[in-house]
């Protein structure tokens, strides 16, 4: 359900989304201002590109998280022979499901830039040492070698529908596991809750310590001591502001992705994933040996 609370923190996350934008153009292209006509197209462009992040966003979590998810897991447990038993508790979040459920505007968007930041600079440094065929292939999708040898318009262009071929892949689990963990319980047989272990894989290979100290370093440098490319100044405060906006597109669309899940579930997925529920009880000997 969309309430005037949710419409209010959205419309500050665009907001937000919307002064990374600017502050992207006005870094990077510093012979502009908002006097020129030219910076409000860049702008226009830009924000254009975050709109379509927002319904990105909203698609991948109601086809991957309402829809591909469960199957997806379904599979997965007839390879690790575990099985997950899916209980609907409505609007009582459990544990894990509370932080994100409460933060999910922030954190969510925290996951994809990180990793999608990552993955971009993985390409660049793959890209700089290969001289095969795939060195073509990457220098498309490499966003930190396309220098500013252009105007802004043309610029934005070109490495506007790269970041959000990033975004889409850096965006998928988070879309996936979105959807369950506000309505739904998950109980893992043989394994844990699958949602808990689809994010916890990722962030865990993307975000390890030493990892997220050099991607600090690497910002730092790059923003503020002005150590890095200059048009470095435009990529990564697009990457923050698109990754904002796919937050805001999923935060959206996951009512719906839920009401998706839920039924999925009452209609039968398959012999793994099912609708129940889990009783722990502890076992106690009431065997006394006797003297």
């Amino acid at each position: 359900m969309i309430t005037k609370n949710l419409l209010l923190r959205v419309a500050l996350s665009f907001g937000l989304g919307i002064v990374f934008y600017i502050y992207a153009i006005l870094s990077a292209f510093r012979i502009l201002s908002p006097t020129n006509i030219v910076f409000w197209r860049t702008l226009g462009l830009t924000i254009i590109g975050g709109f379509g992040s927002l319904v990105l966003g909203y698609i991948f979590v109601i086809l991957i998280g309402g829809r591909l998810s469960l199957q997806l897991t379904e599979f997965i447990s007839r390879l690790n022979n575990s099985r997950h038993v899916i209980e609907v508790v409505e609007d009582k979040p459990m544990s894990t499901g509370i932080v994100i459920t409460k933060y999910a505007l922030i954190l969510i968007p925290s996951l994809i830039f990180l990793t999608l930041v990552t993955l971009a600079w993985d390409i660049h440094t793959i890209q700089a040492g290969t001289v095969t065929d795939l060195h073509a292939a990457l220098q498309i999708l490499d966003v930190f070698s396309k220098p500013l040898s252009v105007n802004s318009i043309t610029y934005s262009i070109e490495i506007i529908p790269v970041i959000m071929l990033l975004l889409a892949i850096a965006g998928f689990t988070p879309a996936m596991v979105l959807p369950y963990f506000r309505k739904f319980k998950v109980t893992g047989v043989n394994g844990g809750p699958f949602q808990l272990d689809f994010l916890f894989t990722v962030v865990g290979a993307f975000t390890g310590l030493s990892l997220l100290l050099t991607l600090m370093g690497f910002l730092y440098n790059t923003l503020w001591m002005g150590q890095g490319p200059h048009y470095y100044h435009f990529v990564i405060p697009a990457m923050i502001g698109f990754s904002i906006d796919f937050s805001i597109g999923a935060f959206l669309g996951r009512n719906r992705a839920e009401n998706w899940v839920k039924n999925m579930l009452e209609r039968g997925v398959g012999e793994r994933v099912f609708l129940g529920t889990v009783e722990i009880r502890e076992k106690k000997d009431r065997d006394h040996l006797s003297d």
